[in-house]
């Protein structure tokens, strides 16, 4: 078990490019090898290994229903935690999301402000 009480879980980041302006691309590729595995840990705290990344790159902008879902097909897990380029993830965000499900096992998913 994880210090904040999360189990440690194997994790994954999928990251679509809608075909963005940004930049934001050149960025991310800086920092994954071809593998798509992050070069580094996932932060300073964490003893684990990192994530691992996959990049989907759309040719076009498809829109954010699109992407989003094509998102979900890349990844592997089973908990899906969505974030948009503006979103900022705070220390607190996923541990509560996370404790939600666990309460309430028919609840489908969890959403809190960021």
């Amino acid at each position: 078990t994880h210090a904040r009480g999360l189990p440690v879980v194997a994790c994954e980041v999928v990251i679509v490019d809608d075909k963005s302006t940004d930049e934001s691309v050149k960025v991310i590729k800086r920092f994954m090898d071809p593998r798509g595995v992050w070069g580094g840990r996932a932060c300073s705290e964490c003893p684990y290994a990192p994530p691992n990344y996959t990049l989907v790159e759309h040719q076009e902008n498809r829109g954010a229903g699109v992407s989003r879902n094509d998102g979900v097909a890349a990844g592997k897990g089973g908990v899906i935690f969505f974030g948009e380029a503006d979103d900022v993830f705070y220390e607190h965000h996923i541990p509560m999301c996370w404790d939600q499900l666990r309460q309430h096992p028919n609840v489908g998913f969890a959403k809190m402000r960021m």
